[in-house]
């Protein structure tokens, strides 16, 4: 309460209310607010994108619209629920300014971003974290599956799905045989590891081929070089596909990315203007000669 000289000259006291300049409890209550709507929004889109997947009939919308779909839900339903979390807290701070309420607005949604990215790190379980990870991820979720299923192939693998070709079904008694096939084995890897062969090591497998599977050492030779020319090509397409799905991936972050600060604008946009809509223009002039001077 504050007073005057002239106040008193006049008979009248001035009482002045002072209110703080921000209400956190206010910010905190919207925030709680728009997350929770927010979560709820989006586990429904989650549900409905779900619902239109048709593996018997092969009617699923392709991943390009489905991304798309998911995007759009997701910018959509921050921007609801930021509007109706901004306006809940302007109406609890009681601001009759429009500066202090869209400053609140903003407040909320930087606390609502947080909290919700904080949920999302978090080891959270069931259907709440689920439905908003779901449809913030749908953008990327197939390219990254695929690129994950695309594992690194290795000159040991490829010629474990050629060595029929190199070594052939030869008459050798058995341990003489796998003993011989695992020094050749041994010989062709590390040539396929340096790029070049050895001089001493590519005689050697040549005896070795030719022992193993009974053919002369010319063919064996051939054979060799025929092995060889098909690890190099199984390598070569298992890097072209493992590029493929890296590039496929990053291009699937990249849109996600894009919409999530799509999103993220229009969820600021939303807040400020919700909390604006909190606040009545008509109902502050009736406040303030209430809350600060009485006859």
């Amino acid at each position: 309460m504050s007073t005057s000289v002239d106040d008193y000259a006049v008979g009248r006291v001035v009482e002045t209310q002072i209110h703080p300049n921000v209400s956190w409890g206010a910010i905190m209550v919207g925030a709680v607010v728009a997350v929770s709507l927010g979560t709820m929004l989006n586990t429904l889109g989650l549900a409905a994108a779900a619902s239109l997947v048709e593996t018997l009939t092969r009617e699923t919308p392709t991943t390009q619209s489905m991304a798309v779909g998911s995007g759009v839900w997701l910018a959509l339903s921050t921007a609801i629920s930021l509007f109706l979390g901004a306006l809940a807290a302007a109406r609890l701070a009681h601001r009759w300014d429009m500066t202090d309420s869209a400053l609140h607005g903003l407040a909320v949604w930087g606390v609502a971003t947080l909290l919700a990215a904080a949920l999302l790190g978090s080891a959270m379980s069931g259907g709440v974290a689920a439905g908003v990870r779901g449809v913030g991820a749908a953008a990327g979720g197939a390219a990254n599956a695929m690129g994950a299923a695309v594992p690194a192939l290795t000159p040991e693998d490829a010629l474990d799905g050629l060595g029929g070709r190199l070594f052939g079904q030869g008459n050798a008694a058995a341990t003489p045989r796998e003993e011989a096939m695992a020094e050749a084995s041994q010989i062709f890897l590390r040539r396929m590891r340096d790029g070049q062969w050895v001089p001493q090591d590519r005689a050697r497998i040549e005896v070795l081929i030719a022992a193993i599977a009974g053919i002369p050492q010319p063919e064996a030779a051939t054979r060799i070089n025929e092995t060889e020319a098909a690890v190099q090509a199984t390598l070569q397409r298992a890097e072209e596909t493992a590029r493929r799905a890296a590039d496929a991936a990053a291009r699937a972050t990249a849109v996600g990315a894009f919409w999530a600060f799509a999103a993220l604008l229009l969820g600021l946009g939303a807040a400020v203007l919700g909390a604006r809509s909190g606040t009545h223009p008509g109902r502050a002039a009736l406040a303030r000669r209430r809350d600060t001077v009485r006859v």
